[in-house]
């Protein structure tokens, strides 16, 4: 538990540098960072739905099959067809 607030306090610390260096290099008070999060926030959404319906849907009827069985299934062809 120590470990991931360690990475939140990290990752805040370099969020907020990259806020206030954009805030210097282009030297303006009406830098939209609110709309910017809010955009993000949307973005995230819909690719977390995307992701949630994804895994529900195909990723839960996915069987993995064994590596050999393309050569297989190509070899059965290349006789068929010969």
């Amino acid at each position: 538990m120590v470990i991931a607030n360690k990475y939140i306090i990290i990752l805040l610390v370099v969020l907020l540098s990259i806020l206030f260096t954009i805030h210097f290099i282009y030297n303006t008070t009406n830098f939209p960072i609110l709309q910017i999060i809010k955009e993000n926030i949307v973005i995230f959404l819909f690719i977390g739905t995307v992701e949630i319906w994804f895994f529900l849907n195909i990723g839960t009827k996915f069987i993995p099959t064994k590596p050999s069985t393309l050569i297989e299934n190509v070899r059965k062809d290349l006789i068929a067809k010969l």
